[in-house]
């Protein structure tokens, strides 16, 4: 079973990182997580971008709430490397190019 995602557990934010997030959303962070998320839903319906969409998502994600989130190594996440081997790195070019 994987981890537990690092936006889920609430446990542990603490007051300072509270703040920190509630002042974010006011001063411009819902702004530009709804910019995200505009930009997540083009690329969906586009075919072009559509590899791009869950990730643009997860950027939305992560802009709303942004203090206090944990890094958490994608091997221990998934249990594998993703996106980094053979294939990742020819996607990497394909997008570069």
């Amino acid at each position: 079973m994987y981890p537990e995602h690092p936006l889920r557990d609430e446990s542990s934010i603490s007051l300072v990182s509270l703040v920190l997030n509630i002042l974010w959303l006011a001063l411009g962070g819902a702004v530009a997580a709804l910019g995200w998320f505009v930009a997540a839903f083009f690329m969906a319906i586009s075919i072009i971008g559509l590899p791009w969409a869950r990730a643009a998502f997860d950027n939305g994600v992560y802009t709303l709430w942004p203090f206090g989130a944990k890094v958490i190594d994608r091997e221990i996440l998934y249990g594998e490397e993703v996106g980094t081997g053979p294939l990742g790195f020819l996607g990497n070019i394909i997008w570069f190019v």
